[in-house]
Order: C-alpha cells, then sequence, then structure tokens
C-alpha cells in the first residue's frame, strides 16, 4: 500500500456513508449502526464469505473478533442458566451490532486514515452534534416550552449524546499535529464547546466531570509529542478549567451542590429515600440490592433479560425500579456473573491492550485510552452496555483507531512558539 502524502490525504477515500456513520453516532444513534450493517452486508456480498471469514481470522481483527464473540457468549450462557428462564434467542440482537464493523475493518485499512485525519473528523463530529443539540434545545424548549425537556438527538437517550460525544472530544486532540501556534486552537475549542454542550443542555451528566477530568490527561500528552514545558501545560489546563468553571458556574451551582449534598449524606450512611436528588437516591438503593443479587448467584448471575426483574426482587416492596443497575460493573456481573465481569473488563479495555501488543506509539496510546477510558468512568454511574447503539459506536471507533497508521512524510513536530 501506498503511503499517506505529507498532507495527510489518504491511499483511497473513505466512503461518506461510512464516515458519517461512524463520526456522527452521537447524533444518529440507531440510522448509524443501521448504515454500518448496510455496508456490511453490502462488503459481505462483494468480498465473499470465505474472504470475509478469513479476514476475521487474522491479526488484530482476530483478536477483536475472539474477543467480543467471547463477551457475547458469556452473555448468552447468563442467560441460558438464569432462573427463571428467559427468551435467551433475543441475545443475538448484539450479533447485529458486534460482526459489522469488524467486517468493515478492511475498508478502513486500505484508506490509510492518519490520527491528524481522525482529529480534525473528530473535531467536526462535536462541533455539528453541538449545534444539533442546541437547535433542538431552543425549539424543545425555548419555543415549545417544554421545560423538562433534555436534547436526545436521533439517539433517543441525553446519556447515550453524552457517552458518544466524549470520545470524540478526547480524539479531537489527535489534529493538532502541524507544530503551528494555532494547532491548540482547534482541539480547546472543540474540547471546551464540548464540555459546555454536555453541562448545559444534556443534563450535567457524569461525562461532564469525566471531561473536565481527561482534559489535563490530553495537554500532558501533548508534552510527549510536542516538548512543551511544563509552565505552558499547567498555565493552559488552568486557565481552560477556569474558563470552563467561569461559564458554567451560574447555571450549574445549585444543581452541584444539591447532588453533593446528597452524595455525601449517602456516604455518611443516611437513608437514601428521603433524599432531594433522585439520581443519587436511586443509585443508592440500586447499587446494595444489585451487590446481595451479586453474592446470592456469583457464577452464574441472573441472566442478561432478567435485570430489572432480580433488582424487583431484592429492592424493597414499593421502591422505585431502574431497568439497570446503573453501574456497568454490577451489570456485568448481575447479567452472567464473575465471567461476565472478567469478559466485559476485557472488553473495555480492549483498545488499549491492542495497542500495546501491536506497539502503537504514543499517539495510538493516547486514541486507544480516548475510548476505553470515557466508557469505563460513565460505567461507574451507569449501565451503558446494555444498548446496542453503544456497543455499536464502541466497535466502530475501535476498528476505526486500530486501522489508523502513523503519518510518514511530514515535517518534524515543533513545539508551539
Amino acid at each position: 500500500m501506498a503511503n499517506p502524502t505529507a498532507s495527510g490525504q489518504s491511499a483511497h477515500p473513505l466512503p461518506r456513508a461510512l464516515w458519517v456513520a461512524v463520526l456522527m453516532s452521537p447524533l444518529l444513534g440507531w440510522l448509524s449502526a443501521l448504515v454500518v450493517l448496510c455496508l456490511a452486508v453490502k462488503g459481505l456480498m462483494t468480498q465473499g464469505l470465505r474472504a470475509s471469514c478469513a479476514h476475521l481470522g487474522q491479526g488484530a481483527a482476530r483478536w477483536l473478533f475472539l474477543t467480543v464473540l467471547f463477551w457475547w457468549l458469556v452473555l448468552l450462557l447468563g442467560d441460558l442458566a438464569a432462573t427463571p428462564s428467559v427468551p435467551w434467542w433475543q441475545d443475538s440482537r448484539f450479533l447485529l451490532v458486534i460482526v459489522p464493523p469488524l467486517l468493515l475493518m478492511p475498508q478502513f485499512q486500505r484508506c490509510q486514515i492518519t490520527y491528524r485525519q481522525v482529529g480534525h473528523w473528530a473535531s467536526w463530529s462535536v462541533w455539528i452534534t453541538a449545534t444539533a443539540i442546541a437547535l433542538e434545545y431552543l425549539v424543545a424548549v425555548q419555543w415549545a416550552g417544554m421545560e423538562h425537556h433534555r436534547p436526545r438527538a436521533l439517539s433517543g437517550n441525553a446519556l447515550f449524546v453524552s457517552v458518544m460525544l466524549v470520545p470524540m472530544m478526547m480524539l479531537c486532540w489527535l489534529g493538532a499535529t502541524n507544530g503551528s501556534r494555532w494547532a491548540w486552537v482547534r482541539p480547546v475549542a472543540t474540547h471546551v464547546l464540548g464540555m459546555v454542550c454536555l453541562a448545559g443542555l444534556l443534563g450535567a451528566r457524569a461525562s461532564t466531570v469525566i471531561a473536565i477530568g481527561l482534559l489535563p490527561m490530553a495537554l500532558l500528552w501533548q508534552r510527549r509529542v510536542w516538548g512543551v514545558s511544563s509552565a505552558r501545560i499547567i498555565t493552559g489546563t488552568l486557565l481552560a478549567l477556569a474558563a470552563a468553571v467561569l461559564f458554567l458556574l451560574p447555571a450549574m451551582s445549585g444543581w452541584y451542590e444539591q447532588r453533593w449534598n446528597a452524595l455525601l449524606r449517602v456516604l455518611a450512611g443516611q437513608d437514601p429515600s428521603g433524599l432531594g436528588d433522585y439520581g443519587i437516591a436511586t443509585r443508592a438503593l440500586h447499587w446494595p440490592a444489585a451487590w446481595q443479587a451479586i453474592v446470592d448467584r456469583p457464577w452464574l448471575g441472573h441472566g442478561f433479560l432478567n435485570e430489572t426483574a432480580t433488582l424487583q426482587q431484592y429492592l424493597a416492596p414499593g421502591s422505585v425500579v431502574l431497568p439497570t443497575a446503573h453501574q456497568q460493573f454490577l451489570s456485568f456481573m448481575l447479567w452472567s456473573g464473575v465471567p461476565g465481569l472478567v469478559t466485559g473488563c476485557a472488553l473495555m479495555a480492549l483498545p488499549v491492550l491492542l495497542a500495546v501488543i501491536r506497539q502503537r506509539g504514543p499517539m495510538g496510546v493516547y486514541a486507544a485510552f480516548a475510548i476505553s477510558l470515557p466508557l469505563m468512568l460513565n460505567g461507574l454511574f451507569d449501565t451503558v452496555l446494555d444498548d446496542l447503539r453503544i456497543v455499536s459506536h464502541y466497535l466502530m471507533l475501535m476498528v476505526l483507531v486500530d486501522a489508523v497508521i502513523e503519518e510518514r512524510g511530514s515535517p518534524p513536530v515543533q513545539a508551539p512558539t
């Protein structure tokens, strides 16, 4: 395959439909998964079943395929062993979002995508998504008067938009590779815009805290590539955080005060049922109930499709029952016991493991963390991998980043001056 040019152009253009499906997942939701499925079927018909299966058994595709397949099999066995019995065959829906991204990996590899391109695409994803969410907010809240409406885009859920948007905010830093003074403008502006969208429009989900916490990580990573001094790193980080806090504090101070007070009361051992914060109160009730259910059945679990019914059995009568435990690692064990936790954690850490095994450079390792870490941190407060849209988005980003090549022929990168 020919090397990309110094300008970062690909040897083969990436089909626009595939670009939209991967980069616009935060906005499009199910439509992205459907586009990827259609493109995978088209590729399967073009290449043939034998060639496609042979590719899944080679190189990084083999590890991707075996890990996600093993996770799905453990999920399936958890439903097979569940009591009472459940329609386990519904787990086959996961195959519709697990297999298509893996079948499209050769197409990504042929395009010889560079990190700079991924960074620029991710920036466009954040800007377009934030603009669409803002327009939805104006229409629903300002014009239609829907006071409690949180923008959902086509994904249908504000949480899903948040979970999909944070990796894009982190990947946008890959675009600052030309060493100029303005190389930082795009990622900083994109990251701040994403934080405003998360906190101001998407209901201040845990993703807001995640984005703020990961910003210094992105800047410290820049030091390894550009040789930026520690003074500039610290100054830039403090200025970015101060600007975000000053912008968001007037609108969010009351909400944060209420949430932190509720969290402190729970940690002090007070009864969570009397808390004014619905999110903290329900989690404080569901997490102990989920843990007790796990202790009673640690190796087999209660089945993926039984999570809501299981929680209802272990909660006090009359309690509000959430569909999930709202904690991904508890949900892994509720679904399939300890094997579910092991395979689930392996799936979440897979981008980083692949980057290390394939001896990627600092940019490759950073890109892998940009995909894995937000998902893991979101998993501390929500169950996210029960939704097929998020699973599809996660695998599409993983395949894209794994196919990226180091850009060659470009001049050495210098520190900004």
